[in-house]
């Protein structure tokens, strides 16, 4: 009866240490999300990356800066898992690109700021608009908000892409744009430079999508 016991758990050893030895050896998934540029969107996943609740499900997370148009040819690929470059994806979507919308905020987390004498929407007719790059969700609710101000994009107000928040920031404060549609914290920094917020995106644009055209 021993010698059979014994026998027992020889063969749970034998087979339990090879198991747990792959278990303890196993590596956690690398996941990479592209993101248009750095902001407080990040913060987060950051957060969680930083408390290990991603690797407590066995995922190793981390960002990768792309520009829209290189993000969603890197999504179709397999390159990146996820992108948060939202206003591409959605409009590749309706072209039947196998890709899905995951999660979404309830608000565009952007605010229009401009130069101290400009006050309103209507008063960046003739001006320059600086946003993170075609295709982004910066160019998507630019364009959906001028039209709502009966403006008509790159005819009443001049749109051009600068890349992330620095860059529109130092735009902004050499004078080459009037505005910029920018997201926390460049607002807050632009804003603390003597900078006007004229609007909350969030504030206009609250619950829906805008508008996907390109004019």
């Amino acid at each position: 009866m021993f010698r059979r016991k014994m026998k027992i758990v020889l063969l749970y050893a034998i087979f339990l240490v090879p198991m747990l030895s792959s278990l303890a050896s196993a590596q956690p998934a690398k996941i990479h999300i592209s993101a248009p540029s750095k902001s407080l969107s990040w913060f987060p996943i950051h957060i969680s990356r930083e408390k290990g609740f991603y690797r407590t499900e066995g995922l190793d997370v981390d960002y990768v800066i792309m520009k829209p148009q290189v993000a969603m040819q890197a999504l179709i690929a397999g390159d990146v898992g996820y992108t948060t470059a939202l206003g591409s994806t959605i409009r590749a979507a309706l072209r039947n690109v196998p890709i899905r919308v995951v999660t979404i905020a309830d608000k565009p987390l952007f605010a229009l700021i401009a130069k101290p004498g400009i006050r309103s929407v209507e008063e960046l007719k003739g001006k320059v608009l600086g946003i993170s790059s075609f295709g982004a969700s910066t160019d998507t609710y630019a364009r959906a908000l001028l039209r709502q101000y009966k403006l008509t994009p790159n005819q009443d107000v001049k749109i051009i892409a600068l890349g992330g928040g620095t860059n529109r920031i130092a735009a902004m404060e050499s004078g080459a744009i009037d505005a910029a549609l920018i997201e926390a914290p460049y607002n807050v920094m632009l804003e603390r430079k003597g900078f006007r917020k004229i609007l909350f995106v969030g504030d206009v644009i609250p619950h829906r999508w805008p508008d996907l055209g390109q004019s």
